[in-house]
């Protein structure tokens, strides 16, 4: 009985991971499952000269913002269905677990040769937003408990420090609300306009990637 169950359960996940890895396909395409008859969004807006220099060149659409963007439309216009929810909140896990796959294409070597600079920046980003949003905070009037919460949202690693820091400052529940909806708000921002800025700046693969990687928050 506990068997059929367990498998009962393990079922449920399958409509949403089905649906999630539906609007992957549509994304990127079907090639890497051995169908090359689609190609995904980004190689046939490619086709066009025109919403190619646009949607390629200078906003940098990918498979990975098409994703974005569709999960976004299809949360604001339409109701999940609960049969699909179970799946669908798994989409957590496959990207804690598709980051570590990431980190695993980068050698010890790789990252020593840049990690004087990388931390520098690091350092540099965090303490300067850190006092500046305290600063500002205080010049409009905040709450110190609210300003300290979005201060560590802001410099650290987004709603994760938002969360960790709120018991040790005892923000209030509205205050840690507010952090959060501005976080995700500027990072929402950021992630379609940096690569349109980075563009048109000039930067390099690796100055863009050490400017999103420590401005755009989570």
């Amino acid at each position: 009985m506990g068997l059929w169950a367990n498998i009962a359960r393990a079922l449920k996940f399958i409509p949403g991971i089905l649906i999630m890895l539906a609007i992957a396909v549509f994304a990127k395409g079907a090639e890497d499952f051995g169908c090359s008859w689609w190609r995904g969004v980004e190689t046939y807006l490619a086709l066009d000269p025109v919403v190619r220099k646009w949607a390629l060149d200078i906003l940098h659409l990918n498979h990975v913002l098409i994703c974005i963007i569709v999960g976004m439309l299809i949360r604001n216009t339409l109701d999940i269905p609960a049969w699909a929810l179970p799946g669908i909140r798994t989409s957590r896990l496959f990207i804690k677990v598709g980051v570590i796959f990431l980190g695993s294409l980068y050698s010890i070597a790789e990252l020593a040769n840049i990690g004087t600079s990388a931390l520098m920046i690091i350092l540099g980003f965090v303490f300067a937003t850190l006092l500046f949003t305290l600063w500002l905070g205080q010049k409009l009037g905040m709450d110190s408990a609210s300003a300290s919460v979005l201060a560590a949202g802001l410099a650290i690693c987004g709603v994760s420090a938002v969360v960790a820091t709120a018991p040790a400052v005892r923000a209030r529940t509205t205050e840690v609300v507010y952090s959060i909806a501005t976080v995700l708000s500027f990072g929402v921002i950021f992630l379609f306009t940096f690569p349109a800025i980075g563009t048109l700046l000039g930067l390099s693969p690796y100055q863009f990637g050490a400017w999103a990687g420590t401005a755009i928050l989570n």
